[in-house]
């Protein structure tokens, strides 16, 4: 059972000071606190060849308009000893896209351990008795994004064993670790909607996304077949749609090699459409429903319910879908565990709501997700939901709890988390987990600072570095540097918005020593900056003490 890790913002500061640097008597300014036992001996410091290794990578940015413009802020430090190889504008804050995942990854990391488990854990009023639950059975969330139909059959099983066959109350949804403002929209404070993300909410489902799938019989006439995935009580379907039998078509089918491909991927690849929203690769349901007859729509009830209207004509033999956010994901969390218990055989007295679990209520079982099973795909792939939901995690977990929103709380405890690594964050800013705002402000100082405090804590670090994407092999890096000294090596978090890109990470160089870097920069021409944060990695990659390229870049 986990113990409530809820810290005041005051009383948690000193801790942060001590686990940024738990081999250190203090802690230390970020140029210094690194660890100089990587290597047993120092190079020979060659003013000559960070001269040339500074020419190297202006030239290699080629973009003074911007240089001028401080619109490019980079920076490089050897975790060697601590020595800034090469900096530009390193100072200027300037939004970092999804580089803001470091921050967060690294703040969780630090706060909850490696080893954390996120819980939802179902209470009851009183402990069961002879197989009855006299009173409610409540679902408390705390923040899992990855909860699935897979693990409400996991404790509808613990149940089972428990021999609970009779529940005397109601089947509630809590969702109350974070606040009640699930759209990232309205806690980032962004004016700029770079993408709608499904609901960010302390109890969810399958993403918090619904997919309502219309299916028409073979003749003509007849109801057509309404499905939610998942489903739950916590939708109401009203269906008036109806088969019918299309007039067959004399022309001849000139299907071009490209509509047989899209015909394809629609037949057999239903879900495998990809779109770009930030660094994150997503998969959007394929909107099929358009020109087939069937309308969709959906309302959300007083009681917090769902209601799925579905109207119109369907050709016969035909299935369309359309997936939809869940707009109170308790709801439908309360309303699947009610729908599946009743199929076990359990009997269920009362109905399903959304409400918070009272302090008195007995733990009966819980369900368990390792931390580093939502952190790996926030930096590997870039998962801008899953980034939202840890953000809101810290915040629930370890902010001040004065009434706040969540999101303020997870704001000022990364503040925090950022004056503890000795990071210079005065200009900064972080209004989301994920980096989709806009607002934020992060500077390539900030970034490497964060990279050198998560190295002095080796425990923090090898979990944040196995995470990161891999240049040449994985996540948002897999298509990158192949074939060059950086695949392989470089270890990084990717940053992409409109006119922004960014590139922070770790790189070993030709010498065995280890980097820190971080490329930011805001502007045009996104594509072709990246080309130009490959070749800065891949020179690093190559870089050498003895005054050349290890290898041809």
């Amino acid at each position: 059972m986990m113990t409530n890790p809820m810290l005041r913002l005051l009383s948690i500061f000193p801790l942060l000071l001590l686990l940024v640097s738990p081999n250190e008597s203090q802690a230390q300014s970020s140029s210094r606190s690194v660890r100089s036992s990587a290597i047993s001996s120092a190079p020979i410091d060659s003013a000559s060849v960070l001269n040339n290794l500074s020419s190297d990578l202006t030239s290699l940015l080629a973009l003074r308009k911007e240089v001028k413009s401080s619109s490019v802020g980079v920076k490089v430090v050897s975790l060697r000893d601590g020595k800034v190889l090469y900096e530009l504008n390193a100072s200027k804050a300037l939004t970092p896209a999804s580089t803001t995942k470091i921050l967060t990854t690294y703040s969780a990391l630090l706060l909850f351990g490696s080893d954390y488990d996120i819980p939802t854990v179902l209470y009851t009023d009183a402990p069961p008795v002879n197989g009855v639950v006299k009173g409610n059975l409540y679902i408390k969330g705390h923040g899992d994004p990855l909860f699935s139909i897979g693990d409400v059959d996991n404790l509808i099983e613990q149940l089972k064993q428990r021999g609970i066959m009779r529940i005397e109350g109601d089947i509630i949804g809590d969702g109350t670790y974070f606040d009640d403002i699930y759209d990232w929209k309205d806690y980032s404070g962004d004016p700029d909607d770079v993408v709608d993300l499904p609901p960010v909410a302390g109890l969810g489902i399958e993403n918090n996304m619904v997919t309502v799938v219309v299916s028409s019989p073979r003749k003509a006439g007849q109801l057509c077949n309404v499905q939610t995935f998942p489903a739950s009580s916590g939708f109401v379907i009203v269906n008036s749609a109806s088969s019918y039998t299309p007039k067959r078509s004399r022309r001849k089918s000139r299907r071009r090699k490209g509509a047989l491909e899209r015909l394809y991927r629609e037949q057999h690849l239903p879900h495998a459409q990809t779109g770009r929203f930030g660094d994150q690769e997503v998969l959007l349901g394929t909107n099929k429903l358009a020109g087939s007859g069937i309308s969709i729509e959906l309302t959300t009830d007083e009681d917090g319910k769902q209601t799925v209207h579905v109207s119109g004509t369907l050709a016969v033999n035909k299935t369309v879908s359309k997936r939809y956010e869940i707009k109170n994901p308790p709801i439908v969390v309360a309303g699947m565990f009610y729908d599946r218990l009743r199929t076990h055989g359990v009997e269920i007295t009362g109905t399903i709501r959304a409400a918070a679990t009272p302090g008195s209520a007995v733990s009966l079982t819980e369900f368990q997700r390792p931390l580093i099973d939502v952190l790996t795909p926030v930096m590997k792939s870039s998962h801008n939901h899953y980034a939202e939901h840890v953000f809101k995690m810290i915040g629930a977990a370890f902010g001040s709890n004065d009434g706040v929103t969540t999101a303020s709380q997870a704001q000022m405890v990364i503040n925090q988390c950022m004056e503890a690594a000795s990071a210079p964050f005065d200009k900064c800013l972080v209004n989301d987990g994920s980096g989709l705002s806009r607002r934020n402000l992060i500077s390539a100082d900030a970034l490497v600072a964060t990279l050198i405090a998560a190295y002095n804590n080796r425990p923090l670090w090898k979990t944040l570095y196995q995470s990161m994407s891999i240049a040449g092999k994985d996540g948002t890096l897999r298509k990158r540097m192949k074939e060059t000294h950086a695949a392989g090596n470089a270890h990084g978090k990717t940053g992409t918005l409109r006119n922004v890109s960014a590139l922070s990470g770790y790189v070993t160089t030709a010498d065995g020593d280890m980097l820190a870097f971080a490329i930011l920069r805001n502007g045009y021409n996104v594509s072709t900056y990246k080309s130009v944060e490959n070749k800065i990695v891949q020179h690093l990659a190559n870089f050498s003490w003895k005054g050349k390229n290890a290898a041809k870049q």
